[in-house]
């Protein structure tokens, strides 16, 4: 069985629009293994960010998978985290998804807390447990909101720009629009059931794991499938 699989590996050039993987070892002292962790995010020096989330911190490591620094520990102060879970960086700053402080913390790229976003705000950009983040071509954070069933833009000073999305099952969905190949316009707003995270960003888009209805969600970047 081993010699099969091993005749089943592909040699040589990959094809046209494949890319090659590469194995990074990351390197810690027995006392503090990584848990499963929720994002890996590889920056454009090389070196690479971890939302290590049951552990409650942040890690970055360098392109050889030696430690530089990690941050956090269980709690609620800034530079403290409980659950973080996405990852994205703009402008040289870090924005984690600290989902069970219902918040995002931003720090700088050498690991010093600089602002929380959602906490404060008594209106539309308060968090329910958000679970991942992304930032669009025009510096926007697009938030999953967990525990909201949707998704939130806010600019990268936390204010709030839009919501999409509401608690939707895949039943009620098909009985309030007949079908679920419906298709979403301005006047439509999508149906979620606890998103969890971004599977991808890509040019035209976004990708939702929409993990209570059991399916992937594309968007455009305005929201709509």
């Amino acid at each position: 069985q081993s010699q099969q699989a091993t005749k089943d590996i592909p040699s040589g050039p990959f094809p046209a629009g494949m890319q090659r993987v590469h194995t990074l070892h990351l390197h810690f002292h027995f006392s503090e293994l990584m848990g499963p962790p929720f994002k890996i995010l590889e920056l454009g020096d090389g070196t690479i960010l971890v939302s290590d989330e049951l552990n409650h911190r942040l890690l970055r490591f360098d392109s050889s998978g030696e430690l530089i620094w990690q941050l956090g520990g269980k709690g609620n102060t800034l530079g403290k985290f409980y659950y973080p879970r996405g990852i994205a960086v703009a402008g040289g700053e870090i924005f984690v998804c600290d989902s069970w402080n219902h918040r995002i913390q931003v720090l700088d790229m050498g690991a010093h807390p600089l602002r929380s976003l959602g906490t404060t705000d008594t209106g539309q950009a308060l968090f329910d447990e958000c679970s991942d983040v992304e930032i669009d071509p025009q510096g926007r954070l697009w938030v999953v909101d967990t525990g909201n069933h949707c998704l939130k833009i806010l600019n990268r000073e936390g204010q709030w720009i839009q919501t999409i999305g509401r608690r939707l099952s895949r039943l009620e969905e098909e009985a309030l629009h007949g079908s679920l190949n419906y298709g979403l316009g301005p006047d439509v707003n999508p149906g979620f059931c606890y998103p969890h995270r971004f599977l991808i960003q890509y040019p035209f888009g976004f990708c939702v794991d929409d993990r209570g209805n059991d399916r992937l969600m594309l968007l455009n970047q305005e929201g709509y499938l």
